[in-house]
């Protein structure tokens, strides 16, 4: 088979389902490896190479969403074996399983573990695809856990010096690189013109392929590209410059690989990625995207690409993972707040940790202005309302409604909340699951459990019944909790929320 391999830090999903749309295009059978599935055309692979089949009953089969507060089994669904960390033999029997099927091609998604534990030690590239070896954005590296930097130049250290081996045959190999990356000139001075080259970049018009114009709205982001032979237009729902580079890097593959324009301009648009700038429409007057931003440079970015293309407003929904670095959780929420009018802080996957610490830690990451106003409560206000005493929840509720910050671990409603709010010309980002379509949660003897939980299945039940909520007349859904009473009941209460410090005195001015 031709193989195409595609590496880097970010960006490797993307790009090779991009690569994939290509050459589908131009009627090869296509062999896919990557992080959400392994697959030939539109079967699934198991990972020894079978095409795969449900192995029991699956109990959300016949439902249109989850339930709150309960987790719904999850059995009999296809699970991403190995993922990045699949041993090098499971790797050669996917490779074969495809080739059997009749794949003139596979696009691999080639990871830093998987480089690591040698999965691609015996795999022969023909097109070797490296999206960048720079952080995109975010902090100086003088600003990073030191275990982090330590990481990422492992990472580069270990993807230069397989290229440097891999790629040594001009007439049977090519080289696709990000000419808008900073490491690009060090791989290139290591392979020493070993094998062709073809550059792409969204700033560099230096580049073989680049972006002329880039122009986006809330639903899709339409880019003139110039290659060597002509001009594309190329019109994709994935949003932000960060997937704009993406659509190069496949471009350029494509150019690479000698595939006409048009075939590259038809293989690109028609691809929808599960769980990457994934629109969910269902005819609304505001767009919902899904998308796996799960790290404080992805959710940054994507944010400011909603914002660029026009959103009115931004009502943000994400969590973060529990058992995973505690230090990203108040990042995330410090560029949630940064950049999204509303933000909902809900569940990941909580897993053996306990939900509220996992809000807890987010929260930290929100102003302390903000949040100190509130220091004077008998309990923080911005935290799940069911962790509260009954006769606290208008006090923090009118707190998370004047900020328009809000804490709801269970994630079905946190979904629902956002939706249900969300005017026209406005986004709700769902971010962080993308493709999964599971929740991690622990029972009470400390045991993980797996729910099912699809935020694009969620997103899609809950846009059904948004005709229902239309119908109800004097019904406020601008602000949550929709329709509330907060304020008349604060006056009910004669109690002032600034200076709140007990209950003490509220049943005398009437609560309960």
């Amino acid at each position: 088979m031709v193989n195409v391999g595609v590496l880097g830090l970010v960006g490797k999903t993307t790009t090779a389902w991009l690569i994939r749309g290509i050459l589908e295009e131009l009627g090869q059978t296509v062999g896919l490896m990557s992080s959400v599935e392994h697959a030939i055309a539109e079967d699934r692979l198991d990972e020894d190479g079978e095409l795969w089949e449900p192995l029991e009953e699956d109990p959300s089969a016949e439902r249109e969403s989850s339930v709150p507060f309960k987790l719904i089994p999850y059995a009999g669904k296809y699970e991403q074996y190995y993922g990045d960390k699949m041993p090098g033999l499971n790797a050669q029997k996917l490779l074969a399983g495809m080739r059997d099927r009749g794949a003139g091609v596979s696009v691999l998604e080639v990871g830093a573990e998987g480089l690591a534990r040698g999965t691609f030690d015996f795999v022969d590239l023909n097109v070797a695809v490296v999206t960048n070896l720079s952080p995109r954005v975010g902090q100086p590296a003088s600003q990073q856990p030191p275990e982090q930097v330590a990481a990422c130049r492992a990472t580069v250290e270990l993807t230069m010096c397989t290229l440097g081996v891999k790629l040594r045959d001009a007439e049977s190999q090519a080289l696709v690189v990000n000419a808008d990356d900073p490491a690009t000139e060090e791989l290139l001075r290591r392979l020493n013109g070993a094998v062709p080259v073809v550059t792409y970049g969204v700033a560099n018009r230096g580049a073989d392929v680049y972006a002329e114009s880039i122009k986006s709205n809330i639903w899709e982001t339409e880019v003139i590209v110039k290659t060597p032979s002509g001009r594309l237009q190329i019109i994709t729902n994935l949003l932000g410059r960060h997937n704009v580079a993406n659509v190069l890097a496949a471009v350029a593959t494509g150019v690479a690989l000698k595939a006409p324009l048009a075939s590259i301009v038809a293989g690109i648009e028609a691809v929808e990625i599960p769980g990457r700038s994934e629109i969910i429409d269902e005819g609304q007057e505001f767009s919902v995207v899904v998308d796996a931003a799960r790290n404080p440079d992805a959710l940054g970015a994507m944010l400011d690409a909603l914002r660029q293309g026009g959103a009115r407003q931004i009502l943000t929904v994400f969590g973060c993972s529990g058992n995973e670095d505690p230090s990203v959780r108040p990042k995330m929420g410090a560029v949630a707040h940064a950049k999204s009018d509303y933000v909902i802080v809900t569940n990941e996957n909580p897993r053996l940790e306990d939900p509220s610490k996992v809000v807890a830690d987010i929260v930290a990451g929100f102003p302390d202005e903000m949040v100190n106003r509130y220091s004077a409560y008998a309990y923080f206000p911005f935290q799940d309302q069911g962790r509260t005493p009954l006769w606290f929840e208008p006090y923090l509720q009118k707190a998370q409604r004047d900020n328009k910050r809000y804490v709801m671990e269970d994630r079905y409603s946190a979904i629902r909340a956002a939706i249900g709010t969300a005017g026209p010309e406005d986004v709700v980002l769902l971010a962080g699951k993308g493709h999964e379509d599971w929740v991690e949660h622990a029972d009470e003897e400390g045991n993980s459990l797996m729910g099912w939980l699809d935020d694009r299945v969620e997103a899609r039940n809950a846009l059904s019944k948004l005709k229902y909520l239309q119908q109800i007349p004097n019904f406020s859904r601008e602000t949550l909790p929709w329709g509330s009473k907060i304020e008349t009941l604060m006056e009910t209460l004669a109690v002032d929320p600034e200076v709140l410090g007990k209950p003490a005195g509220l049943g005398e001015a009437g609560g309960d």
